[in-house]
């Protein structure tokens, strides 16, 4: 296969052919889909629904859909329109053809594991190497005087700013055999996926008008896919199939990894490719839960693209700009527009990210030391802040969240953007931290991964936060929150087969009797109170009540 147009995993490698009389087929000039597209739609809806009613082994039988029941079961919102993949995806013939066979290997795969059969290898489909799926700058662009201009051309100057991608905005519609994006007032916020040939719509009607809205929409019709929607997505949220509108479950489908490339950058919660955790669902309850809870307030924010989100275009587009590379740190990585300094993380500078970046005007010392003394970080009032604390190394740096007043009060379950706290425990920079906006929902880790702990703070003009901190010596890093018992399809599609590494085996060749296991849980456990007891600081063992460290 040729690599040279696989596109990373916001970037999925769908077939494609030219979609001009595809297009010119499914959307009329003022954005509502034809009779021959939504039947079409419908019976594509249909099969994806029965597959992954199994896959992600639903309770209920799905319905066979019809345009009058499928539409009764929709509940509109910006980006979850009626007759779009996931809410907001134009696919053509051939991509629907891709998505639904990948979901029968899926199938196939799970059917296997359950009957406790041989491991089933999936089987790879063949891709036909076509360099022309691929954009070449600039992208012509047209936008119509419907829609806000000024706000689009602000989103493109960004991408400008900030990767290789280029533009050339045009007066006239573009001609007919020419390839490139078209903004227009459609019905609902959608775009193609990936380059597919002749003038692609890009639909950012009234409710769509946010910036990282028209950046996610553009970002699909460069390749970039939902986050939620990566083959490893199972490690990082737990689907709950009870909340979802059992019309909807073919939008939770998952792309396996053969047909995307993840350039190594992992999972983000806060990409602006990811699901609000209410996505499609049924009740208005949450569709899934983040596997760690932290992160709840997290996914779906869509306000801007997070640091991932650009390295992952850069990295699938631009990586070939600069003669050389620079040695960035902590995950930076060479601005493909100067080739001179490094893109760094949020909260460090320098050329090579080796700095913490300067404060905001306002805040306090962005660069901290922690120690055995306990110190504390307090601010109020509307302001942007970072602050790097660091452990000696060998040490972690552990802390306690002592005040947080949002001030700001959600209204609904939508992420925190405008006011929140956020936590990087991890030591990877490179992605979204842990955020909170709820001051009766604190984050409930206590130390650090590594020696370096990062934080920020917005808040408006009666928000406020502080925060305890010290350095400390610690061999392990725990969360006090009850693990679910993993799904048996989660733990399953996370197996990688090998001689003797096979799943409900302990170590993955041993049998256990259950004496055998309560033994062996006794044993952890005893060794956990004696490392507890070694150490200098303690854990916040329940929710509410207040660590000690």
């Amino acid at each position: 296969m040729n690599l040279s147009w696989l596109f990373f995993v916001f970037f999925i490698v769908l077939p494609t052919s030219n979609a001009k009389s595809f297009y010119a087929d499914s959307v009329s000039d003022k954005g509502t889909f034809s009779q021959e597209y939504k039947t079409k739609f419908l019976k594509n809806v249909n099969i994806l629904n029965k597959l992954q009613a199994e896959i992600l082994n639903l309770s209920f039988e799905p319905e066979e859909l019809t345009p009058d029941s499928y539409e009764a079961s929709f509940q509109h919102k910006p980006m979850e329109n009626p007759y779009l993949f996931e809410g907001d995806i134009l696919l053509n013939d051939e991509q629907w053809d891709y998505i639904i066979e990948n979901a029968r290997e899926d199938l196939r795969v799970r059917r296997s594991f359950m009957n406790k059969s041989s491991p089933v290898i999936r089987k790879k489909r063949a891709m036909s190497s076509n360099p022309t799926r691929r954009w070449t700058f600039p992208i012509p662009i047209y936008i119509n005087d419907n829609v806000n201009a000024s706000l689009i051309m602000s989103v493109i100057k960004r991408y400008e700013e900030i990767t290789c991608v280029r533009f050339n905005r045009r007066n006239k519609k573009l001609g007919s055999s020419e390839s490139g994006l078209e903004y227009f007032k459609g019905a609902g916020c959608y775009s193609s996926l990936g380059k597919v040939g002749g003038s692609q719509i890009v639909s950012v009607p009234d409710g769509c008008t946010r910036f990282g809205t028209i950046w996610h929409e553009t970002a699909h019709a460069l390749g970039v896919y939902h986050e939620q929607g990566r083959y490893d997505r199972d490690n990082y949220i737990r689907l709950l199939p009870e909340n979802i509108n059992k019309n909807m479950a073919y939008n939770y489908d998952k792309f396996p990894a053969n047909c995307m490339f993840d350039y190594g950058i992992k999972y983000d919660y806060g990409s602006v490719m990811h699901y609000a955790p209410d996505g499609f669902s049924q009740n208005g309850k949450y569709t899934f839960l983040t596997t760690d809870p932290n992160y709840t307030d997290t996914p779906g924010a869509r306000f801007e693209p997070s640091f991932s989100d650009v390295k992952g275009i850069n990295s699938a587009y631009c990586s070939s700009t600069c003669s050389k590379t620079l040695k960035c740190r902590d995950g930076g990585y060479t601005n493909p527009s100067t080739c001179d300094s490094c893109n760094c993380p949020p909260g460090l500078g320098g050329r090579l990210c080796e700095f913490v970046a300067r404060p905001a005007n306002g805040c306090g010392q962005a660069e901290l030391f922690a120690t055995a003394k306990i110190q504390t970080i307090k601010e109020f009032g509307q302001k942007t802040c970072h602050y790097m604390i660091t452990a000696p190394a060998g040490q972690n740096v552990f802390f306690e969240v002592t005040e947080y007043n949002p001030h700001y009060i959600r209204s609904s379950p939508y992420p925190c953007v405008f006011n929140y706290l956020e936590i990087n425990y991890t030591g990877d920079f490179t992605k979204t931290g842990a955020r909170t906006c709820d001051r009766d929902r604190p984050l409930r880790v206590s130390r650090s991964v590594g020696n370096k702990l990062l934080v920020f703070y917005k808040g408006d003009e009666k928000s406020s936060f502080s925060l305890n901190y010290r350095s400390g010596l610690s061999t392990h890093v725990s969360v006090e929150y009850d693990d679910p018992v993993e799904e048996p399809r989660v733990y399953e599609a996370n197996f990688q087969y090998k001689p003797q590494q096979n799943p409900y085996l302990f170590e993955g060749d041993v049998i256990l009797t259950d004496e055998q296991w309560d033994i062996i849980i006794e044993n952890v456990r005893e060794q956990i109170r004696i490392q507890k007891n070694q150490e200098n600081g303690s854990l916040v063992p329940n929710i509410g009540k207040k660590s000690v460290i």
